[in-house]
């Protein structure tokens, strides 16, 4: 194997890229403006990289798979064609059925909930490319996927010292979730449903979010390409990055 170089989608800024780089001992490449000459062999770990910066190079997630997981759109009709299990879509306002929730994605690669509209069916925006049914959800959870495995998993929590009021549909940083380990036992098929997701879009890895309604069904929202590290977390993921390019932790 040649060098190996991390790089970046977008201004290059990424915490978690620049924390396993630490962790595995590896330069971190610009996208643009770097004085790099690639080499047969030589490999990029893309953090998020949706576009080919370099020839004759080795992509770890193939760059095409990349492409599709950060469009919402594409993710779903690729996990549900895998019959991963995924919320009910639909692309057509008209599809709708009137009373019911939906979460409409007026952005298809937002994140972090931007371009998130929440409401029943007649308030919903007609435009928007695409509208998921809301799920009653009593847990949400992230699995870590390296190399057809799943090296860490964790479940939202309320933080302690929020005082604002909440969103109940939508369960991220904003509006006063965070991401915890030790929450108690996680559902016997999530490992497996986050390693399914991850292979379905022909990555070698990503973090998966899932959430489980009141009856215990499990459904994949998103595939993260471009994931926070953090504590444990770099450890785990950076171990087995190491197996997977070097046969060794």
């Amino acid at each position: 194997m040649g060098r190996i170089r991390i790089s970046v989608y977008g201004n290059g800024r990424s915490k978690s890229a620049r924390k396993l780089a630490r962790e595995l001992g590896i330069k971190r490449l610009k996208v643009t403006g770097s004085r790099f000459r690639a080499k047969n062999m030589d490999t990029i770990l893309n953090w998020g990289l949706p576009k080919t910066l370099l020839p004759n190079v080795v992509y770890l997630n193939p760059i095409e798979s990349v492409r599709l997981a950060s469009n919402k759109l594409h993710t779903l009709n690729t996990l549900y064609a895998n019959n991963i299990s995924v919320p009910t879509f639909v692309t057509d306002s008209q599809s709708l059925v009137p009373g019911c929730l939906y979460m409409a994605r007026t952005i298809l690669q937002g994140h972090s909930g931007i371009g998130v509209v929440v409401g029943e069916a007649e308030g919903l925006p007609s435009d928007a490319p695409l509208y998921t049914k809301a799920i009653d959800k009593v847990a949400e959870y992230r699995v870590i996927v390296v190399n057809g495995k799943a090296v860490d998993i964790k479940a939202k929590k309320k933080k302690n010292d929020w005082t604002e009021n909440r969103d109940k549909n939508v369960w991220n940083h904003s509006n006063g979730y965070v991401f915890a380990r030790n929450v108690g036992t996680f559902p016997c098929n999530l490992k497996q449903l986050g390693v399914d997701s991850v292979e379905a879009l022909g990555l070698r890895y990503g973090a998966v979010d899932i959430i489980e309604d009141g009856e215990g069904v499990l459904y994949t929202l998103e595939v993260n390409t471009a994931f926070g590290l953090d504590g444990t977390t770099i450890t785990l993921v950076a171990d087995e990055f190491r197996r997977m390019l070097y046969g060794r932790e």
